[in-house]
């Protein structure tokens, strides 16, 4: 068994305890749905990075594929890697159904345990079309609605990441299996923010600047690097330049730091 997760384990992860016991206790049964929805860049996906990692290390038997799920293209693009590394017959045939193969794989339940974490799923049109798909035969694979290749088997567990709550219940099966990711609070904010600085503030400076950022993961984790980049720069030097102007400071949570983030 292997892993097709894309991202190694953030080292400054600031745990959410509740939410990650609340993760594994929904996806622990057979056949478990479970969603993670909120806001873009309050964590989702690093909570769902972080549970991905500890399936792995806890049962190394256990497969955990990875599936970016915001648009149709960009699911048929990892089903297809996950059909290469399992080496799928057919896979190949230019007329093969990719996405069946992959979810009839899944649904075999001798194939062993697995984990699939849908990642950023937003738009519910992907996965149930409200518009039945026209009759053609011809393109009768790339209509059928997405949803058709997320099996249940008694094996495997699939755990949703998405800013929508109409998205996150209807794939996870119910209101009982979402679970709304909000911002940090202070306490997790400020370590977080110790986490991603290289030379960690302990003052009233840094308080504000959490503040000013509506405790989001994200948006701290940007701020940290920006700082970290330049020399002089300081938390209290960010915050001035944040607050100059709402063009400076939308360059600045557009400021891309190459960070591996998902949300």
């Amino acid at each position: 068994p292997f892993s097709t997760v894309p991202f190694a384990r953030d080292p400054d992860f600031v745990d959410r305890p509740e939410i990650v016991a609340w993760v594994r206790d929904k996806c622990a049964g057979p056949g478990a749905r479970a969603a993670l929805v909120g806001l873009g860049g309050v964590g989702k996906s690093q909570i769902a990075l972080q549970y991905a990692h500890s399936v792995r290390d806890a049962s190394p038997q256990t497969f955990v594929f990875w599936v970016h799920a915001s648009t149709r293209a960009r699911f048929e693009e990892a089903y297809r890697d996950i059909a290469d590394r399992l080496q799928l017959p057919g896979r190949s045939d230019p007329k093969a159904n990719v996405l069946r193969l992959v979810s009839e794989w899944l649904r075999e339940e001798a194939n062993g345990r697995w984990v699939v974490v849908l990642d950023n799923v937003d738009d519910i049109e992907t996965f149930h079309p409200s518009r039945k798909p026209q009759c053609n035969e011809a393109h009768a694979d790339t209509q059928t609605p997405l949803a058709t290749y997320l099996p249940q088997s008694r094996n495997g567990a699939i755990l949703v990441t998405s800013r929508s709550k109409d998205a996150a219940v209807r794939l996870a099966g119910g209101y009982n299996r979402i679970k709304e990711v909000l911002a940090m609070d202070e306490d997790e904010g400020l370590q977080l923010l110790r986490n991603k600085l290289r030379d960690p503030p302990i003052n009233e400076s840094a308080v504000e600047l959490l503040q000013a950022l509506d405790y989001i993961p994200l948006a701290i984790t940007q701020a940290a690097a920006y700082i970290n980049r330049r020399a002089r720069m300081t938390v209290a030097g960010y915050l001035i330049e944040f607050r100059r102007s709402n063009k400076k400071r939308e360059s600045l949570l557009n400021w891309d730091a190459g960070e591996l983030r998902r949300d």
